[in-house]
């Protein structure tokens, strides 16, 4: 999925593992750079701006690509 960012897939998978492998889940709250995130988000339901722009940026970047490189018949 190129065009979403990472932050749901993230969420997914603890969820996930929350219910299936606690310990799995545990082990992505304590990873160093995306523990910060999760642990934000379970606590104050809250995504960073700067993430939030990334993901932004990102999307209309690949938008742009699509854009530019599709052949419209």
């Amino acid at each position: 999925m190129p065009l979403l960012p990472t932050t749901p897939f993230l969420l997914v998978a603890l969820w996930a593992f929350a219910r299936g492998a606690p310990d799995l889940a545990d082990k992505l709250r304590a990873h160093p750079k995306y523990g910060p995130y999760i642990r934000d988000w379970e606590d104050r339901r809250a995504i960073p701006r700067k993430a939030k722009a990334a993901s932004v940026v990102m999307m209309s970047a690949s938008w742009t690509g699509l854009a530019l490189t599709s052949h419209s018949t």
